[in-house]
């Protein structure tokens, strides 16, 4: 929850911290209690998934998840993916963008002065490299098939000799029932985190900060949620839930 949390709300504190110069302990006090807010009922009320926890991880698929290394790779290639298309579009039509619908901007510096390791500071790149592991890669790396009922694992399994008209159907047009547990629980993540990103930043943008038009921040959504979209798929091949 409060990698969910973070990685849709980073996108507006971003454009108040770069663009508007809203101070970064505003924001950080800000977006950190609500973080808080969000994480406390679940993790007081609700028991952890067992597909997280230590004892359910079986010891061949432990380091995939609990080693270190492999966290701060995987979390660093989190990173970079994840800010690669904002640095794409800061260094050709976002600027012009921003003018055009956010008149209210107080600088523009960042954009013209942006480069991938500016990106990378620390502010964004260990929260959300960390996240993104966390909330992506994980489920990827961990075997989640004995987490699913029999009956969902039988959806994978087509056998055209005893299949009905109905079946053999919904076997061809449905890619969704051919694929394993891992690649559909990454996908449903990934659509998830690309849609409320989209959501939450377009709607924020719009109806919080001062001559932004909703195009604008269509706009500016678009950028993070196509972020979001292109780490699920990366972290996903990378922990074999895909295989292209």
């Amino acid at each position: 929850m409060v990698s969910f949390t973070l990685l849709t709300s980073l996108p507006h504190a971003y454009l108040l911290n770069t663009f508007y110069l809203i101070p970064a302990r505003s924001i950080l006090l800000h977006y950190g209690s609500n973080m808080i807010a969000n994480y406390l009922p679940f993790r007081i009320l609700r028991a952890r998934d067992p597909a997280h926890a230590r004892d359910a991880v079986s010891k061949e698929l432990h380091p995939l998840t609990h080693d270190n290394f492999l966290t701060a790779t995987t979390s660093l290639l989190g990173a970079i993916t994840y800010v690669l298309p904002l640095y794409l579009s800061m260094t050709t039509w976002l600027p012009i963008h921003l003018i055009v619908h956010f008149t209210g901007l107080k600088t523009l510096d960042p954009a013209h002065s942006s480069s991938l390791p500016t990106l990378l500071l620390p502010l964004i790149s260990i929260p959300v490299g960390y996240a993104t592991c966390k909330y992506l890669f994980a489920p990827a790396a961990v075997d989640l098939a004995a987490s699913f009922s029999s009956a969902s694992e039988q959806d994978t399994i087509f056998d055209p000799e005893t299949a009905t008209f109905t079946e053999t159907l919904a076997w061809n047009f449905l890619f969704w029932r051919r694929l394993p547990p891992r690649a559909r629980e990454i996908l449903k993540r990934t659509a998830l985190l690309t849609l409320w990103t989209a959501a939450n930043t377009a709607f924020h943008g719009w109806a919080e900060v001062e001559g932004a038009e909703g195009y604008g921040a269509l706009g500016y959504a678009g950028v993070w949620s196509a972020g979001a979209a292109l780490t699920g798929i990366v972290l996903g091949w990378v922990g074999g839930a895909f295989t292209f």
